[in-house]
């Protein structure tokens, strides 16, 4: 199987043709194409003679299977109807892609990220009905403007993620990020995360075990640091606490200020103009 690398599942028909093409060649049973929960590709039954003719075929694409298994970031996950989306907040397409670039080197591979104690998953939301899931990833943003300069930007939530071991939801961290300076957050806490994470029990080896033998303060400060070390342009990027949003509960009540219906997703969406891909 390979598994390959669609930040926020942005893919053109052109893509989708290249898949048919490849797994086409053998029999049903044996070539198939998987579409999985983290937007992504997979696809089954490619034989190692033909391996070559593939990855070319997905350099040309724009797309890679670069550290897209093992104890890497998986998928970057966005909103599924960014770009179309009427209550957007944020388009995470683009954002999606920044920090998929900084993971793997522009699809070439980046060494640095290759040995992490455990996979690691991270999602982008684009919209208060959070269709990107980002309660159970390692790195959650959730898009909230700046209370003093209108900014729009990102809360951090971390922690997130289920096993046979526990089922987490990912707690706030108390920071606020500039949607510009999102790929270079998550890069401190993935190095930070590689060099001081658990590599005993694999079973607890995710993030949320370091953060709690830290503390969430100390873990903050400490990605804080790790950030001002990593971008000195930057000091103080990864120190700004969480933005209160504007839709928030009011006090001692459960009534948002801003009521808030979830929206089902299914179905089809109207189109933007586009290239026709």
């Amino acid at each position: 199987m390979m598994r390959l690398k669609v930040p926020n599942g942005l893919l053109t028909s052109d893509h989708m043709r290249f898949f048919a093409d490849t797994v086409g060649i053998y029999p049903a049973d044996v070539g198939v194409i998987d579409i999985t929960t983290r937007q992504n590709i997979q696809l089954r039954g490619i034989e190692l003679q033909d391996m070559t003719e593939l990855i070319d075929g997905l350099q040309m694409r724009g797309l890679s299977n670069v550290q897209s298994g093992m104890d890497n970031i998986r998928n970057l996950v966005g909103s599924p109807i960014a770009g179309i989306d009427p209550e957007e907040l944020v388009d995470t397409r683009d954002i999606a892609k920044d920090i998929d670039a900084m993971i793997t080197n522009d699809g070439k591979g980046n060494p640095k990220l290759a040995n992490l104690p455990r996979k690691f998953n991270i999602a982008v939301s684009g919209s208060r009905d959070d269709f990107a899931h980002t309660s159970i990833n390692d790195i959650g943003l959730r898009p909230c403007p700046n209370k003093e300069s209108g900014e729009m930007g990102f809360n951090v939530i971390v922690g997130g993620y289920f096993s046979i071991k526990r089922v987490m939801e990912s707690i706030p961290m108390d920071i606020w990020i500039k949607a510009e300076d999102a790929a270079r957050f998550c890069e401190a806490v993935l190095l930070y995360f590689r060099d001081n994470g658990s590599r005993g029990d694999r079973q607890k080896a995710r993030l949320i075990w370091l953060i709690e033998d830290m503390g969430m303060e100390g873990f903050r400060q400490a990605i804080s640091d790790k950030y001002d070390e990593m971008f000195p342009k930057k000091k103080g990027g990864a120190a700004i606490p969480a933005q209160p949003e504007p839709w928030a509960v009011a006090a001692g009540t459960n009534t948002p200020t801003q009521p808030h219906k979830k929206r089902d997703i299914l179905g089809v969406h109207s189109q933007v103009i586009g290239s026709g891909d």
